[in-house]
């Protein structure tokens, strides 16, 4: 694979609000908006269970008598998410989330849990990508990698 792949450990986000199962949805709500996230690995005894989304709530709590504070994360979250590695390549994870429809892929490494790739992660990494490009194209005897397109946007 050539260095300048996009690999989705570059554009990952690391820094995850992971909830536990028993927590209520107007918890898990609340935690969604403390952290500005939409989607939460739920986790229970310390394994990894399923990916709560804001939407997934929203669904929920749109059918009439369901009290969210008596509905749990475990119960409302989608189980068995999709999983990717680090060493992903952008392409074959966008493809798949935009294949399915999914919102977020968690990343495993080793059996844990190192991060989260988005939707929005997604847009950042196209951003940068485009960015790339663009600035090659304007100095082509330059050799510009992903990884220090990634690393430009981080220090923004």
């Amino acid at each position: 694979m050539p260095s300048d792949t996009p690999l989705v450990r570059q554009f990952m986000t690391t820094d995850l609000v992971i909830i536990d199962g028993g927590l209520s949805l107007t918890d898990a709500l609340t935690r969604m908006f403390q952290n500005s996230v939409r989607h939460l690995p739920v986790v229970v005894g310390g394994h990894l269970v399923g990916i709560l989304s804001d939407r997934d709530i929203a669904h929920i709590t749109a059918v009439r008598g369901v009290d969210p504070e008596k509905y749990s994360a475990e119960q409302a979250c989608t189980p068995n998410p999709y999983v990717c590695s680090p060493s992903s390549t952008l392409e074959e994870v966008v493809t798949t989330l935009a294949e399915h429809k999914f919102g977020a892929a968690l990343v495993m490494e080793g059996g844990h849990l190192v991060g989260m790739f988005t939707v929005i992660d997604a847009l950042q990494a196209l951003a940068a990508l485009l960015r790339r490009e663009a600035v090659q194209a304007a100095d082509p005897a330059h050799r510009w990698s992903t990884a220090s397109v990634a690393a430009s946007l981080a220090a923004r």
